[in-house]
């Protein structure tokens, strides 16, 4: 799914099956568009942590000191940011073993629907 936003456009690559390729395609996906000059952010919201995994970032994925969960549900948006890792036109925001309870958590609050948005905006 493609939307276009006033400053690019944010795709979501979903299946509820495991193991179609959605982390592969997404990397892969990413990488062409920076190749091509595009800005690209890849944003792993997997707990599993297979995207992160796969660009090189494993170390961060189990870091203490990386609480995923609990940045977004404060919105600690330079907090997140320390943690993206660049390159060129290539930016991963990593996933964190934490994230595994950021589902029910965002489902029992107000707007947490939208909490996931406020956060990757600024970002």
């Amino acid at each position: 799914m493609a939307t276009r936003q006033g400053w690019g456009y944010t795709l979501a690559v979903a299946n509820p099956k495991g193991g179609v390729g959605k982390t592969t395609t997404t990397i892969n996906l990413g990488a062409a568009l920076a190749e091509k000059g595009r800005k690209v952010l890849l944003a792993d919201f997997d707990p599993q942590g297979h995207l992160t995994v796969g660009c090189g970032l494993k170390s961060l994925y189990t870091r203490s000191d990386f609480l995923l969960a609990d940045l977004i549900l404060r919105g600690a948006i330079d907090q997140i940011k320390a943690f993206i890792t660049p390159a060129e036109n290539f930016w991963v925001m990593p996933a964190h073993v934490s994230l595994i309870r950021l589902e029910d958590e965002l489902v029992v609050q107000r707007a947490g629907e939208s909490r996931l948005k406020r956060v990757l905006v600024p970002v």
